[in-house]
């Protein structure tokens, strides 16, 4: 049997392009197409239907993908917990999570996990678009909301609640604000998401409402939005997490904090999201361990 072979073909069928997996194994695309010929020849069976545009899995291909996967994954999981007991956490480790996760509460924290784990190499992508954990190759998946791909394993990494905020100066300067409704008179940054910009939802004791709002400015990015507000701009909901030091330090202020206030749920939460394996790797687990210690111990949202 050769592993090689059967490595490339799994990625072939998970990426749907010989040229992608040629670009990830530094080689040719035709290399990629003869390794695939080549493991044809031995089962003697044909794997993928190939056109000039369209590269898909026969029913022979999807069958012995999902033969071979979980032995291939059981494989790997075995020499990685074989390796696990005689070394330190080592090896490279890709995460991925939002732009404002990353740069608010992630990059502060990466010095220090480095300096306790130096034989750990990160590779860290930040992006607000949902990425393809299998198809990616990723480790760690930092996830808002729910989760609902039964496939994946999810451990809750904190609860997030949601605030109104504004500058001291914006606040100053406009009609005061002593119930959800005054906000009408008000200019409101939302996130571009139609849940967050249609309506936000207000609760107190057993009275609960919809609220609906018309944003002045509208954005994809939390970031951006906390800067806004900075500017005086406006008056926004975002994740407590996201503004914490700027209520801490009065930056900012909270708006209707006698409210409980939402977009979607009341009940929100942030994720760590990993591929299904048999065996979690040390250097995956030292992760995990880490970041869920400094949020849920050191950090006061």
């Amino acid at each position: 049997m050769n592993i090689k072979l059967i490595h490339i073909f799994l990625a072939v069928y998970r990426t749907g392009s010989f040229a992608a997996v040629a670009e990830e194994e530094n080689v040719a695309p035709s290399s990629i197409s003869r390794a695939i010929s080549k493991l044809e020849d031995r089962l003697t069976v044909r794997l993928f239907n190939r056109t000039t545009r369209t590269l898909a899995p026969t029913e022979a291909g999807d069958l012995y993908y999902h033969k071979v996967a979980p032995l291939i994954e059981e494989l790997y999981s075995s020499e990685q917990e074989i390796a696990d007991h005689t070394q330190a956490p080592s090896g490279r480790l890709r995460i991925t999570a939002s732009v404002s996760f990353g740069q608010l509460l992630l990059i502060p924290l990466i010095k220090e996990f480095k300096t306790l784990y130096p034989g750990i190499e990160l590779d860290l992508y930040l992006t607000d678009h949902r990425t393809d954990i299998i198809g990616e190759k990723i480790d760690i998946a930092i996830r808002h909301g729910d989760i609902t791909d039964n496939s994946l394993i999810v451990r809750k990494l904190m609860d997030v609640q949601y605030l109104l905020a504004a500058s001291p100066a914006y606040l100053e300067k406009h009609d005061p604000i002593e119930k959800p409704k005054d906000l009408a008179k008000h200019s409101l940054i939302s996130f571009t998401l139609d849940d967050y910009k249609s309506f936000w939802r207000f609760k107190k004791a057993e009275h609960t409402f919809e609220l609906p709002i018309h944003s002045a400015i509208s954005v994809s990015n939390a970031s951006v939005i906390r800067t806004l507000l900075k500017d005086d701009l406006g008056i926004a909901l975002l994740a407590n997490w996201t503004i914490a030091s700027d209520l801490s330090d009065g930056t900012l202020e909270q708006v209707l904090p006698a409210w409980d206030v939402a977009a979607t749920s009341f009940n929100q939460t942030i994720s760590l999201v990993m591929p299904s394996r048999a065996y979690t790797p040390m250097k995956t687990r030292a992760f995990i361990n880490f970041l869920s210690e400094k949020l849920n111990q050191e950090r006061n949202f």
